[in-house]
């Protein structure tokens, strides 16, 4: 996990083998008056102690979807093809809970909305005791265009994130993020693909602080701008070589 790297100076060693990233996968679908009814669970053993981790669970009919998956504000279609399971850091990457909607906008097009689970990461005031709380669900949506030759894709969030104090009002803050994604072929089966993110407490969708205290105690939102970008090139239908950069 490039988090975990140390950066000050420090030395460390480490290495490690499993097979953790072993997936069990349960897909059922069938038709329902004349709709598609759709259960999926998905799982691997990233648990703590290696035991079995649930990452998707959900149901879905016609435009409604309900369970755990990969969040509306996540463009789960445009992950870089790298080998290692930790992806480069400069996009959201986030599996939760969620209620979402989904309408099409024609052939090409559909818009969705969510309210999701909301559980930032806070570091609360030094030397303050109190609790994190969450307030109030985060509410996502999207907006996806699917044409011949790739996609384009926008996403947005809003949510709160609270610290109560034992004694004292609690302290709020307006968290916010925006998502701007694309794939697109270019030569043959090659495609170039990139993420813009950007918001302040978007981190949580990538595994971050969501909010600090600053020089005055007051809880503020961490503010973020992640770019990422990449290019895969087909040397032939089973050989391919992909280059990606992130900041």
């Amino acid at each position: 996990d490039p988090r975990t790297i140390p950066v000050d100076g420090s030395e460390g060693t480490n290495s490690q083998v499993h097979a953790r990233e072993t997936r069990l996968t349960l897909d059922m679908r069938g038709p329902v008056e004349g709709s598609e009814l759709r259960m999926y669970v998905e799982t691997d053993f990233y648990g703590s102690g290696n035991v079995l981790r649930l990452r998707q669970a959900f149901g879905s009919y016609k435009g409604l979807m309900a369970g755990q998956a990969w969040s509306t504000f996540v463009d789960d279609a445009n992950f870089p093809n790298t080998i290692d399971f930790e992806a480069p850091m400069a996009f959201p990457s986030i599996r939760q809970a969620q209620a979402r909607f989904t309408a099409k906008l024609g052939a090409k097009a559909s818009w969705s909305v969510a309210v999701e689970d909301n559980k930032s990461s806070i570091t609360p005031p030094p030397d303050v005791p109190g609790r994190a709380e969450y307030s109030m669900p985060d509410l996502v949506t999207r907006v996806r265009f699917e044409g011949s030759r790739g996609h384009a894709f926008a996403s947005g969030f809003l949510g709160r994130a609270r610290f109560r104090p034992t004694d004292g009002e609690p302290d709020d803050v307006t968290l916010w993020g925006g998502l701007l994604s694309g794939r697109v072929k270019t030569f043959g089966r090659d495609y170039a693909y990139g993420q813009f993110t950007f918001g302040d407490g978007v981190g949580r969708y990538r595994g971050a602080l969501t909010a600090v205290p600053d020089a005055n105690g007051e809880l503020r939102a961490v503010p973020l701008t992640g770019l990422m970008g990449g290019y895969e090139h087909y040397w032939s239908s089973r050989v391919t070589t992909n280059v990606v950069y992130s900041v």
